[in-house]
């Protein structure tokens, strides 16, 4: 009898220490802010940029922050902005950070419109890429922003006219907490640009490329937003099978239900006067709040700007647990951890980072 009351002990251990890491923090809204430490450095090489100097638009479909930053331990988190705003901290700091590169007697304005720039968790990259946490990151890295997900297009200016010269789409890492700082993770997509503008002949390449004005590119990248999902005033009441589904404000079982428990949420649906799970959808509306599911379980989102932040998880962590019984022999119990980290919908994607 005494081991049975050991285990029922044990079993309630365990799901007390699932709950903790599922339900801290659940609501993304109350979380505070953190600025940016600015830095005064300069571009490592000599060589020139033919322009006189570089100017950022910024397109993001959130561009109230960079990214999310973690403090103490991986329960605490706060949102991670730029002083001044990103698009007037990077106007102020590439044209200091590349002033002895630029060419002040070049005609030409190097144009930076940004899609994305977001610095993202060493511990959110993995879970993200292994959909579980039992892959553990670098140690010094480990509740750090350790990625820059960069998708840039670069224009030239010439007085009034805009011309395509190149793109980066491309996740840049450091590997070396203790060396490197957010200021210069987030400055690594700029180091590639300088790097691709003297790998390649711009002349030539401008030669024969179009020509755009300034409100023509407003234009081009403002049909981003032109989501109907993001332009209606609610969303309709229902299950998004897909992330299409939900863009198009589309959703399918309008009379749905759904019961949210201690670590799990469940989505039923009425076929032949049964109550049927639904397990394989994107995310669901209440007609107020909207749900996503990332992983094996829905999340309530907050809509930032042009897109939705969550605080969840993808995949759990198995975790051995030692439960004392007086005796030589300690009872184990296997359960899973299930860490809390911010992340943002990818409006082009419905994934998430």
């Amino acid at each position: 009898m005494n081991l049975i009351r050991v285990v029922i002990s044990c079993c309630c251990l365990a799901c007390i220490h699932t709950i903790c890491h599922s339900q801290t923090f659940r609501d993304i809204s109350k979380l505070k802010t953190r600025v940016l430490k600015c830095e005064t450095s300069q571009y490592d090489y000599s060589h020139k940029i033919p322009f006189k100097k570089i100017e950022v638009i910024d397109y993001r479909f959130d561009t109230s922050k960079i990214g999310y930053y973690m403090y103490r331990d991986r329960e605490h988190h706060t949102k991670f902005v730029a002083p001044g705003g990103l698009q007037n901290f990077l106007n102020t700091q590439l044209n200091e950070y590349f002033k002895n590169n630029l060419d002040t007697s070049s005609p030409q304005t190097l144009v930076i419109v940004l899609k994305k720039l977001w610095l993202e968790y060493e511990m959110t990259n993995k879970m993200l890429k292994y959909k579980n946490t039992n892959e553990e990151p670098v140690l010094n890295l480990a509740n750090r922003n350790s990625v820059c997900l960069a998708d840039i297009d670069v224009f030239c200016r010439t007085d009034t006219a805009y011309q395509a010269l190149l793109r980066i789409t491309h996740d840049f890492k450091i590997y070396k907490g203790s060396d490197n700082s957010d200021c210069y993770l987030l400055l690594m997509p700029f180091d590639s640009l300088a790097s691709k503008v003297r790998s390649i002949d711009v002349p030539a390449i401008l030669a024969n490329r179009k020509r755009f004005s300034q409100d023509e590119i407003s234009v081009n990248y403002r049909k981003r937003f032109e989501i109907p999902a993001l332009l209606a005033d609610s969303l309709n009441r229902g299950i998004f099978l897909s992330f299409d589904d939900f863009k198009k404000n589309r959703p399918v079982y309008p009379d749905f239900k759904f019961k949210t428990f201690v670590i799990s949420t469940e989505v039923t649906i009425q076929q032949d006067g049964k109550e049927v799970p639904i397990i394989d959808y994107w995310g669901f509306s209440d007609g107020k709040e909207l749900y996503v599911k990332p992983g094996f379980l829905p999340f309530r989102v907050l809509r930032q700007g042009n897109t939705f932040d969550f605080l969840g998880c993808i995949g759990g962590k198995n975790a051995r647990m030692y439960v004392p019984t007086g005796t030589p022999v300690n009872i184990t119990f296997e359960t899973t951890q299930m860490p809390v980290f911010p992340m943002q919908v990818d409006m082009e994607t419905g994934k998430v980072y």
